[in-house]
């Protein structure tokens, strides 16, 4: 008697389900990835890729083994700016993908504000900020409006990590402004501005008589003046040029 051997049918591979937390995120925000129904096998694993990546690669910004579970989650760190998938891998098989999610990353849109919009060359700007992306390279700089995107000195902070808060500049020249920020010291990579003007105060002055005699004294008031340790008042007749001050 010959008995046949009888093989058991193999059973399909399970469909496995990605999902991420969010479809779009921040630059600054983690990616939070949701897996089920995995085979169980000491070789699967998700991964993070680009988008356009080979259905090959694996080693991503993000990737883990999932030690046999068939569930959970994995958390990966920020990534940057771009188009990316979520895949899931059984037992190795680089380049079988089993599943996939799709998502994106976006630069968090600043907000940058000034106290005020017209300033005087000896007043301080104050400039307040919010939604920066809090990497300790976030700097905002101050520049004339015609400036290069790269331009970033004389006068610039480092905003020490923070996402929203004030920053305050020493007075500046005459002109047309700029106050810009940029994220993590990539200089010329305008990520928001906003802009205001700086003149000079007009100052008043005036005496206590419209005509003197060569005997009286006279006295001159003034008011809105600069305040620097260099102003000065000279007296000189209509004629004069410009540039005179002495004696008087």
């Amino acid at each position: 008697l010959v008995l046949a051997a009888v093989l058991p049918a193999w059973a399909a591979d399970p469909i496995p389900s990605v999902t991420t937390d969010k479809t779009t995120y921040l630059t600054n925000e983690k990616i939070v990835v949701s897996y089920s129904n995995m085979l169980g096998d000491p070789g699967d694993y998700i991964t993070v890729l680009t988008a356009s990546s080979p259905a090959g690669a694996w080693n991503g910004p993000c990737w883990q083994h999932l030690s046999s579970a068939k569930s959970g989650t994995m958390a990966c760190n920020p990534l940057p700016l771009g188009s990316y998938e979520a895949r899931a891998v059984f037992r190795n098989e680089d380049g079988n993908i089993r599943a996939r999610a799709a998502f994106r990353t976006v630069e968090p849109v600043p907000v940058l504000k000034t106290d005020k919009t017209s300033y005087l060359t000896n007043e301080k700007i104050v400039v307040t900020f919010s939604n920066v992306y809090g990497d300790s390279g976030d700097y905002i700089t101050l520049q004339p409006a015609g400036a290069p995107a790269g331009a970033y000195a004389p006068y610039y902070q480092h905003l020490g990590s923070a996402k929203s808060g004030t920053v305050t500049f020493n007075a500046l020249t005459p002109g047309p402004w700029e106050a810009r920020v940029i994220y993590r010291n990539e200089d010329g990579n305008v990520q928001g501005k906003t802009s205001f003007t700086v003149a000079e105060p007009v100052p008043v002055l005036t005496t206590d008589k419209t005509a003197y005699l060569t005997n009286e004294k006279i006295v001159v008031t003034f008011s809105n003046v600069f305040g620097s340790s260099g102003d000065y008042i000279t007296v000189q007749p209509a004629t004069a040029p410009a540039s005179a001050y002495a004696p008087y």
